[in-house]
């Protein structure tokens, strides 16, 4: 792991750990090795967004579950 990435993956690992919204999932522990940063992370209740998106028979949402996948995003931005 570079300099940089180490950098990185410590300056994420510490924002993630002071977030407190709803639909961030929380960081309970992270420790690093030489090549690896380890991130213990809270069970996500409904499993990970990426499970649902391959389990979508069709590739495109209707426009409800956009407006409320944007308005989501907008929270966790305001936030």
């Amino acid at each position: 792991m570079t300099s940089r990435d180490e950098a990185g993956a410590t300056k994420e690992s510490r924002v993630l750990s002071h977030c407190a919204h709803p639909n961030i999932i929380k960081v309970l522990l992270s420790f690093q090795s030489d090549a690896l940063v380890m991130l213990c992370l809270e069970a996500a209740e409904h499993g990970c967004l990426n499970t649902h998106l391959k389990a979508m028979k069709t590739k495109t949402f209707e426009p409800k579950y956009v407006l409320f996948y944007m308005a989501e995003l907008v929270s966790a931005g305001m936030f």
